[in-house]
């Protein structure tokens, strides 16, 4: 997972909702530059902003990398 990253762009969120008193969109958080790059965890998964509740999570892109468990019989 990409935990650390999701709760870096969540304090951005948060820093930028002081600032415009709403939550971002990901345009608006880059455009504004609290974020310098696109929403995208190290393992390629993608980071999602919910603009109603300023929720940040990740987004499970490929299922398979997360839980390799019982492949290898």
């Amino acid at each position: 997972g990409c935990d650390a990253y999701v709760s870096l762009v969540q304090a951005q969120v948060e820093a930028y909702k002081i600032d415009y008193l709403h939550y971002p969109t990901e345009t608006q958080l880059r455009e504004a530059e609290y974020i310098k790059e696109d929403l995208k965890c190290p393992n390629g998964n993608l980071v999602v902003i919910d603009s109603e509740t300023g929720e940040v999570s990740e987004e499970i892109t490929n299922p398979q990398s997360s839980n390799a468990s019982g492949d290898s019989n």
